[in-house]
């Protein structure tokens, strides 16, 4: 099985488990499945951090990143691609923890951030970005070695 085809099944298994939560009943099975859609997305995101969707994003940053630095000063570009990065990690991150944090109700779409994270995650400058990136290179080859694993046997 290719990346590209994990990366399909990976993709469509957390929407088929997002699709799955208003139909359960228990509190407890949607909270499980809105966590493995999240690291689903994750993975499948780390995965596609590789493939067209990454070289994609990436190029958007990069042509952002340029045309904010040409005009003036060459650090906010960087600055800015980096806080979005820092956002789109917190979202996905409020998905992950308990709704009784808040004073409000996390959407559960919010999860499929993962597919783009790991790619955002590549332009947080510092070692805090390094940190993110290896748990994102982790959390990619997790999800590949398990779907492997479901369909080898």
């Amino acid at each position: 099985m290719t990346r590209g085809a994990i990366w399909l099944v990976a993709t469509i298994a957390g929407f088929l488990m997002l699709m799955a939560i208003p139909r359960v009943g228990s509190g407890r099975v949607k909270a499980v499945l809105v966590r493995a859609a999240a690291l689903d997305f994750l993975g499948a995101g780390a995965i596609g951090a590789g493939g067209w969707l990454g070289r994609t994003i990436e190029t958007v940053l990069t042509w952002g990143t340029r045309s904010i630095n040409s005009l003036g000063n060459n650090m906010v570009g960087t600055t800015i691609v980096g806080v979005l990065a820092a956002v789109v990690a917190v979202i996905w991150v409020a998905g992950m923890v308990p709704e009784e944090w808040f004073s409000f109700q996390i959407p559960d779409w919010l999860s499929a951030t993962g597919l783009i994270f790991p790619t955002l995650a590549a332009s947080i400058p510092g070692q805090f970005g390094a940190h993110v990136q290896a748990f994102c290179s982790g959390a990619g080859t997790q999800v590949a070695h398990l779907v492997l694993s479901a369909f080898q046997g």
